[in-house]
């Protein structure tokens, strides 16, 4: 079982991923999601870890974004 912490990190480094594959920057990602520029950081740094809302919103702007983006359908 793997810590909060090294959880926190492995879904900040996939959000940065899609984020990235998605071709929009944190503050684009924010604005589509309706979350703080600062929150997307926070996540994407593995200082927090997300809620199931959130992530259910990142994801949906990120296939809004991106619908071949892999887990966007």
């Amino acid at each position: 079982m793997i810590s909060r912490r090294e959880a926190a990190r492995q879904q900040g480094r996939s959000l940065r991923v899609a984020r990235t594959i998605a071709g929009l920057t944190p503050q684009e990602l924010a604005a589509r999601a309706g979350i703080p520029r600062s929150t997307i950081a926070a996540y994407e740094a593995g200082r927090n870890l997300m809620p199931p809302e959130v992530r259910a919103r990142l994801l949906a702007a990120l296939a809004d974004a991106d619908p071949d983006l892999p887990g966007a359908a």
